[in-house]
């Protein structure tokens, strides 16, 4: 028997920061605030750089470079690196939306999408569009490929389109 539970799944990276001593907390700060992962903290070089390590979920990490070089100046450097799928828990809070919707609702808004969603019609049956024939639609969707000769010597060429 098959043990596989439908979900939503969002891709996980492992984030990497560079940055000078100073800023480091400036950084780590801006890191926990996007709810990042354990992070690890280690001294590069000579002691003048620290390589903040974490591992954070690709809606976390959207915009994440410019608000470190917000937050802790512009001399910090970010790679960020697939880890794995994650399962998004479909649990809502009270009256807080789920960590589903928040992710959902994140992605379409930084692919400039409206931020509802949108809502299924399901009273209309499958195939049909809106009252036309399919013959309407595919002869809609061929006039966007039609090329028409502009030049009048080309006109005696070309054949009727339709």
């Amino acid at each position: 028997q098959l043990g596989a539970q439908p979900g939503l799944q969002e891709p996980s990276f492992w984030v990497e920061v560079l940055c000078s001593e100073g800023v480091a907390a400036a950084a780590r700060a801006e890191l926990e605030a996007r709810h990042a992962g354990e992070i690890s903290e280690e001294s590069v070089g000579c002691g003048a750089g620290v390589r903040l390590r974490t591992e954070m979920p690709l809606v976390q990490l959207l915009g994440l470079d410019n608000a470190l070089a917000d937050a802790a100046g512009p001399g910090v450097r970010l790679q960020a690196a697939f880890a794995r799928w994650a399962a998004v828990p479909d649990s809502a809070e009270g009256d807080r939306p789920s960590r589903r919707d928040a992710v959902v609702r994140a992605l379409r808004s930084w692919r400039q999408l409206r931020e509802e969603l949108p809502s299924l019609d399901f009273s209309q049956p499958l195939g049909s569009f809106g009252g036309a024939s399919i013959a309407q639609v595919l002869e809609d969707d061929l006039e966007d490929v039609v090329v028409r000769p502009t030049h009048s010597s080309l006109q005696a060429w070309s054949a009727p389109v339709r």
